[in-house]
Order: structure tokens, then C-alpha cells, then sequence
């Protein structure tokens, strides 16, 4: 049985395509979904809010119809009579892009989209829906956890918070409150002082809130995705927060500003997964699009796609040594690749579970890999003789994170339920669970 958080991926997935089958006679692009990331692509860095030459700004719908020093950028109905399409097509000075020439395909979303009127972006679902509240109380999903360095504490992700738990008496010492929807992802910054928790209004937009870890106290959010944020990663030296989204983008962030700092866009479906290499020169992406991509953070370049799997791409890992990666998805086979700046080979291929693999991580020396599937089954590899070591008992429901202590000693597990427990690695034996699972009108711990 597929989780309802990946086959809701998969349906959002069939529904993208069956618009893309109708063709743009029947159905006219949205500007989210099918025009802005061709104005990112390949005309916002040099039409951006930061300096936008002729003071055309192209970063959203509003900054599209405001036009520039120039008037109007768009006719709406008539692409052939736009600026924007002359401009491209070099019928008007300065052409744009000014060394290439923009794709034909591209460019046929863009005139498809002026044509039909240029019409604001689609309503999204939940714009139109009201809210309506459960008649029985249930517990969140646990999509996230994340241990403080220091390893005695445990951030839970849940709706609409982030609950810290306090190892040393397995008890709840601070709710982080703020988010506007479920925290997807949660991470501490690698000095332990910043919490990051990534999310927003599905269809409606991204947002990851940073609290003070110490204090509980909302620090900033940072908001730019067009959708749901599902991965949340600091750099290793903290000078970079980088988040992946429904919308198919990744974007970095510096966490002491909340200033966007980059944006790297070649996927051609969801992130569902982020991983930064020891070093922090290289982030990972995992992505709906089946493959795995490895870019170059400093000059903001896809270094190289590793595309072996056959499904959705859910999580990402770099070994601790910095030239092994790990990934695991839909298509429910564990994969590792030996990384160089001109690629990566494949290590070894291992179908690892019976249902989608849904979390992974590395211990801290690099010797064990742990993996958790939708077959609610949580298993810990030896690395380097690339064999199942044991299957850790007791998940109550879909283990939909795992997370390891920086000493090694601990793994904790969330599920789909709300529970968490806690194992000790090398034995795999229970140590406790820190959340219980809630019933109906009951109460959890």
C-alpha cells in the first residue's frame, strides 16, 4: 500500500500530464505552472527585483503585467504585437535573452499563454474550499525529524509546529508554533541555535519558518516556492539553507538574512529530497522526475543527473565521506553512486523493500545506512559489504522519517501515525517511544 502523502504525489503527477496531453488548444498554460519557470530559466537573471535591466522585473505574475521602462509588456490575446514576445524574437531592441535564443518550445508556452488572454494564475483547491474541522481528534503525520548536534534533542515535525523533545526525560520541552500548514521538513542549523521547518498552503505557495531553537521565538519565515516545500537542508558550515518544492525548483537561502541567494531549476517534477556533501560544494536533489541531480552550489550549476531510477525520487544521502550517494524511491530499489565532479557510477542497485523507500540516512562514521519503506519496515545496511544487517521491530504505521544522533548511538523513527520511537543502532533494539500513537478522543504523550 502506497502512503497517502506519495500517492497524492503520484495523482498530482497523472493530472500535470493528462493537461499536458490536452495541448494548449484545449487548455491554456497557467503562468505558474507552465510560464514562470521559463521566465526563470532564462530571463530573470537579468529581470529581477534586485537589478532588473530596463526595469522589467519577470518574477511574478503581478511584475509580468506591470511591464517596464518601456510600457507594457504584454497585449493580452495578441503574443505577435507583445514587447515581450518581440523582444524574445529580436523584433525589438534589446533582444532578449541578449547571446541565445530562447527554446522553440519554450516560446510557444509563453505566446499559448498570451493568447489565451494571459490569464492570472489558476485558483488553486484550497483557495476555493473552505476548512472544515474533524469531528474525531487524530495526530499529524510525523514527515520529519532531525537531531540538535548535540544530540540531546529531537525536533518532531507535525501540523502546523514543531514539537522539541527533550531526550534526557523523553518528555516535550517547547512547541514551536507559526507554521501556516504541515512541517514537511525539518533541520538544525549545524551550530544547534536555528530550527528550520519548511511547508505553506499546498497549491498556494512555500514557506520555511526559522525559529531560535533555545527560546521557542520565530525568527523569520523565508517564502518564495510556489508550492509546498518538502526538503529543508543547512549547508554544512550554515552559510546556506537550501529548500526543495512542489514546484519543481530548489532555492538557497542565507538563514541569518532570509535573502534569497540562488536558485537552481532543471527538474522537471517535485523535489521531495535534499542532501549537501560533507564538504557543503555540492547539493543532491531527488526529484518526481525519477532522477537525482548533483550541482555545483558555488557557481550554481547542474553538475551532472543520475537518471537509473524508474520511479519517483523521495530521498537523497551523501556518505560522510563525501563520493558516495545514496537514493531511494517509488520504484522501491536502494541505489548508491561513486560521485566525481564529472559524474557518478553506480555502486551497487538493491531492491530493499516491498514498498516505496520513503527515508534513508547515513550514520555519523559512514559504516551503516538505515532506510525506512511504505512496507512499514525499518532496516539497517552494512555499507561497505552492502548487506541487510537487521529489521527493526515495532512500526505501528508507515515510518515516514529517520533520523540519527551525531554520536551514532540512537535512530529515531516518525510515523505516519504520530509515534516515535527511538533504537539503538548498533543492536537495533527499542530504547522507547518518545510520541505515541493517539486514538480516536484520546490523548498522546
Amino acid at each position: 500500500m502506497t502512503p497517502p502523502l506519495l500517492l497524492a504525489a503520484l495523482l498530482a503527477g497523472a493530472a500535470s500530464a493528462a493537461l499536458q496531453a490536452a495541448g494548449p488548444a484545449t487548455v491554456a498554460p497557467d503562468f505558474d505552472r507552465a510560464v514562470l519557470p521559463v521566465l526563470e530559466e532564462h530571463c530573470t537573471s537579468c529581470h529581477s527585483a534586485a537589478d532588473p535591466q530596463g526595469d522589467l522585473v519577470l518574477e511574478t505574475y503581478e511584475d509580468v503585467k506591470r511591464g517596464g521602462e518601456h510600457g507594457p509588456a504584454l497585449t493580452p490575446g495578441d503574443s505577435e504585437k507583445s514587447r515581450l514576445v518581440m523582444m524574445v524574437e529580436g523584433r525589438a531592441k534589446p533582444k532578449m535573452p541578449p547571446k541565445k535564443d530562447l527554446p522553440a518550445d519554450a516560446l510557444a508556452v509563453v505566446r499559448a499563454w498570451i493568447d489565451a488572454g494571459a490569464p492570472a494564475p489558476a485558483a488553486s483547491a484550497a483557495a476555493i474550499v473552505p476548512d472544515i474541522e474533524p469531528r474525531v481528534s487524530r495526530p499529524a503525520p510525523v514527515y520529519a525529524l532531525s537531531f540538535a548536534p548535540d544530540g540531546k534533542t529531537l525536533a518532531v515535525a507535525g501540523h502546523k509546529e514543531v514539537r522539541l523533545i527533550d531526550l534526557s526525560t523523553g518528555t516535550i520541552a517547547r512547541t514551536l508554533l507559526g507554521a501556516s500548514d504541515t512541517v514537511r521538513a525539518v533541520a538544525f542549523s549545524p551550530d544547534g541555535k536555528t530550527l528550520a521547518g519548511g511547508g505553506g498552503p499546498p497549491a498556494r505557495g512555500g514557506e520555511t519558518v526559522l525559529w531560535n531553537a533555545e527560546t521557542g521565538e520565530e525568527i523569520r519565515r523565508v517564502e518564495g516556492h510556489r508550492d509546498y516545500v518538502y526538503a529543508a537542508a543547512f549547508s554544512p558550515n550554515g552559510r546556506f539553507l537550501a529548500t526543495g518544492s512542489y514546484d519543481r525548483g530548489i532555492r538557497l537561502w542565507s538563514p541569518a538574512t532570509g535573502r534569497e541567494r540562488g536558485r537552481l531549476r532543471e527538474h522537471l517534477d517535485a523535489v521531495f529530497a535534499l542532501g549537501w556533501s560533507p564538504d557543503g560544494r555540492w547539493l543532491a536533489s531527488g526529484s518526481g522526475d525519477r532522477t537525482v541531480k548533483v550541482w555545483d552550489v558555488a557557481e550554481g550549476r547542474r553538475l551532472f543527473t543520475l537518471a537509473d531510477a524508474l520511479d519517483n525520487v523521495y530521498a537523497v544521502a551523501f556518505h560522510p565521506g563525501g563520493r558516495l550517494l545514496a537514493a531511494g524511491g517509488a520504484d522501491k530499489v536502494l541505489r548508491a553512486w561513486n560521485v566525481t565532479p564529472e559524474g557518478g557510477r553506480l555502486a551497487f542497485a538493491i531492491i530493499a523493500h516491498e514498498e516505496p523507500i520513503v527515508a534513508l540516512a547515513f550514520s555519523p562514521d559512514g559504516k551503516r545506512l538505515v532506510t525506512a519503506g511504505a512496507d512499514r519496515v525499518v532496516k539497517v545496511w552494512d555499507v561497505e559489504k552492502r548487506t541487510e544487517l537487521r529489521l527493526l521491530d515495532g512500526q505501528t504505521d508507515w515510518p515516514m522519517a529517520v533520523a540519527i544522533a551525531a554520536d551514532g548511538a540512537r535512530l529515531a523513527v516518525g510515523r505516519y501515525d504520530g509515534s516515535v520511537g527511538v533504537y539503538d543502532l548498533e543492536s537495533g533494539r527499542p530504547q522507547g517511544d518518545l510520541l505515541r500513537p493517539r486514538l480516536a478522543g484520546g490523548s498522546a504523550r
